[in-house]
Formats: C-alpha cells, sequence, structure tokens
C-alpha cells in the first residue's frame, strides 16, 4: 500500500509560489502544520504514522531555515504561534 504525503513531498523542488514570502509568515504557516503533523504522529499507527514522523521532521527543517532569513522577529512569531497553539489544544 503507497502513502502519499500530508503536506510535505520528499521531493526537493524548488519554491514556484512567486515572491518568496515574508519569514515571519512562512514561519506561522509551517509551524500550523507542525501542529497537524504533531496530531498524526499522535494519532495514526503504521505506514500514516511513519509518514507523518517523515514530514514532521521536513517542517521542523523548514521552520529552522526560516528563523535564519533576514527579516524574522521573534517578537511577532512568537504571539502567532501560541494562538496557533491554543486552537489546536481547543480542538482535541
Amino acid at each position: 500500500m503507497a502513502v502519499h504525503y500530508f503536506i510535505y513531498s520528499d521531493k526537493k523542488e524548488p519554491y514556484t509560489g512567486g515572491r518568496m514570502p515574508h519569514p515571519n509568515n512562512a514561519y506561522i504557516r509551517h509551524y500550523g502544520n507542525l501542529m497537524e503533523l504533531q496530531r498524526l504522529c499522535s494519532v495514526s499507527e503504521g505506514l500514516y504514522k511513519w509518514q507523518a514522523e517523515k514530514e514532521l521532521k521536513i517542517c521542523q527543517d523548514k521552520l529552522s531555515w526560516w528563523e535564519k532569513r533576514p527579516g524574522f522577529d521573534w517578537s511577532v512569531v512568537r504571539p502567532e504561534c501560541e494562538k496557533l497553539k491554543k486552537l489546536w489544544e481547543n480542538s482535541r
């Protein structure tokens, strides 16, 4: 049985979305993906869990990459990530 990806593909492809997003916005978007992948890891089994764990690593790498971009600002990102985290916690 083939497991397709949930959010992140294994393929290394260049960014084709037009202008590069601001690092803060990109980080917040990937942080939301992190929350979803962590949930999938906790509720999935077998190949689905393996796939979610694999994508979780990709997501964490993307978060680290965006943190290092010029213009990244924790004072902007942290409150937004805290809001996302609360939304996820309240939805369980």
